[in-house]
């Protein structure tokens, strides 16, 4: 079975980094972040659009 060549490990291979790590976690870190913002803004837009709040009761 033929090995990846991003899963090679050897001098003879180029570093090939396409992204920083860091770069990489931070651009996980904000759509992490704009997925609890979409689903809270979705939440808070549900309970505040019924004219009457009994759903708070539950809250």
């Amino acid at each position: 079975m033929k090995i990846p060549a991003h899963l090679q490990e050897g001098p003879d291979l180029p570093m090939r980094r396409p992204l920083h790590p860091h770069l990489s976690l931070f651009i996980f870190i904000i759509i992490i972040f704009f997925i609890f913002f979409f689903f809270f803004f979705f939440f808070f837009f549900f309970f505040l659009s019924t004219p009457n709040s009994y759903h708070f009761c539950y809250l």
